[in-house]
């Protein structure tokens, strides 16, 4: 009773520090591009923009990173209308969603291997630097851990219960999985094979037998939540045309694959955000499974198996935030590896794992800026990778305007356009016409010089940062000087 106990504080101590750095720095400015994508579409809808319709939105929008479902965007919308829109309130919403996967982690560990294995799991992903680093930022990989990982317990219950209400909450939670990313159809994949491995095929017939009625509610819940969401035609033409040119053909994405994977897990994604002691356990917690081969580890294999394609869809340039979806899988992977350990062994390797995630966590989870040690990995402060200085103090200069001005931003290249934290009484007008507004905020030079050379606008203020990565404001010219 009393080791119950403390196993219970544990927990709730886990989940406590689960949510303090899940939480921590959401207002930070360091905004990536494909960040600033996903909040920008929620907050272009928030603010009447006619050619944000959610439910077509990939069918509508062929422009990298935002071909998919708007799930997502849903929910940020729902925040800026409760909050107020703002990068924080943007990345609330993901950070959010990890804190819930954190939790279907421990549950999924917990049904399938017992409360050691999920505790432990529980352990290292709540501390796990690539997680905290990732489960906070607005892309949509932490609402996809979150949903997978609930879609995955359920249907584990299915697999076991004929309860008729089981049936629906896997419906609603496919819904949810397929209207979070493209992948969607892959849900289906693993379910086929997870059913296959369950019943050893043979025995599929009688289990179909007893399990039709939760099929059939699992179904038309899907089907009903799913339409609800998305357009059919525009998740179909989203699959059939993706978005994004780097994922346009097969070919490609394998070329990419083969070129980069060995340099990105090895020279970025492992040393800098997970630690190799913590790599090595998951390939053993793969070889304990196959070893093994019950009907729970075989579960969790066919999951993983089946969204290893992120391997493939995320190597490169800043795809390190995919594996979100995956980090559920490797913590319960190494606690599977760790359980077979002797118990002093076993402590003194999640000791080790630990103190190799703590400089990880600081610099690259946390991003604290510690000075010049900040900038001695790539993944501390993405303000130094994407010009994001300069953009703040433009925030800060357009929020010091007088009046209430039309703000006019025109995005450069893979620059992002910051519209959150801009005072009450800015109007933010990015896709209306130049003769509606009164100031501009742009980083190309030419199309400076060609506003100036019109007459109508002046430049107001340049801003760069160490002499590069220049913005200029323009106001218009009948405004005062």
């Amino acid at each position: 009773m009393l080791a119950t106990k403390k196993s219970r504080l544990f927990v709730i101590f886990l989940f406590t520090a689960a949510a303090f750095l899940r939480l921590w720095g959401l207002g930070n400015f360091d905004i990536s591009p494909d960040e600033h994508h996903f909040i920008h579409e929620a907050y272009r809808f928030v603010t009447g923009d006619p050619y944000v319709v959610p439910r077509h939105h990939p069918f509508r929008h062929g422009v990298p990173f935002v071909g998919h479902p708007f799930l997502g965007g849903d929910l940020m919308i729902i925040m800026f209308k409760v909050f107020g829109p703002s990068v924080t309130t943007g990345r609330l919403v993901m950070a959010l969603s990890n804190l819930i996967a954190v939790l279907g982690t421990y549950i999924l560990g917990k049904i399938l291997f017992g409360p050691r294995v999920a505790l432990t799991a529980l352990l290292l992903l709540v501390f796990l630097p690539h997680d905290v680093r990732y489960g906070r930022d607005a892309h949509l990989d932490p609402l996809l851990e979150a949903t997978l990982l609930f879609a995955a317990i359920s249907f584990w219950k299915v697999l076991n219960s004929q309860k008729l209400i089981l049936g629906l909450w896997l419906g609603a939670a496919s819904a949810l999985v397929w209207a979070t990313k493209i992948n969607g159809p892959f849900l289906f994949v693993f379910y086929g094979l997870a059913l296959a491995a369950f019943t050893r095929i043979k025995n599929f017939p009688l289990w179909a037998k007893n399990h039709w009625q939760q099929l059939i509610i699992a179904s038309v819940s899907f089907v009903i939540i799913f339409y609800l969401l998305v357009s059919p035609n525009a998740y179909f033409d989203a699959l059939a045309n993706p978005a994004d040119p780097d994922i346009a053909g097969i070919n490609k994405v394998l070329s990419q694959f083969v070129s980069d994977f060995y340099s990105f897990m090895f020279q970025r994604l492992i040393p800098h955000l997970y630690s190799f002691p913590f790599a090595l356990l998951v390939p053993f917690g793969i070889y304990v499974s196959l070893k093994h081969r019950k009907p729970q580890h075989l579960f969790l294999l066919s999951l993983f198996l089946v969204y290893s394609h992120i391997f493939i869809t995320h190597v490169g340039h800043s795809g390190e935030y995919g594996y979100v979806t995956l980090n559920p899988y490797f913590s319960l992977f190494a606690a599977l590896a760790l359980s077979r350990l002797h118990s002093p062994l076993r402590k003194i390797y999640i000791f080790t794992v630990l103190i190799f995630f703590t400089p990880l966590l600081i610099l690259n989870g946390l991003r604290i800026n510690i000075g010049p040690w900040a900038q001695t990995t790539m993944f501390n402060d993405s303000n130094f990778r994407y010009g994001q200085t300069t953009y703040r103090d433009a925030v800060k200069a357009i929020n010091n305007l007088p009046e209430s001005p039309k703000v006019l931003w025109i995005k450069n290249g893979d620059r992002n356009v910051p519209m959150m934290d801009i005072r009450s009484g800015v109007e933010l007008w990015p896709f209306f016409e130049l003769d509606t507004v009164d100031t501009v905020l742009l980083a190309n030079p030419l199309f400076k010089d060609e506003l100036v050379a019109s007459g109508n606008f002046r430049q107001y203020q340049e801003l760069s940062y160490k002499d590069k990565d220049n913005l200029w404001i323009l106001r218009r010219e009948s405004r005062g000087k």
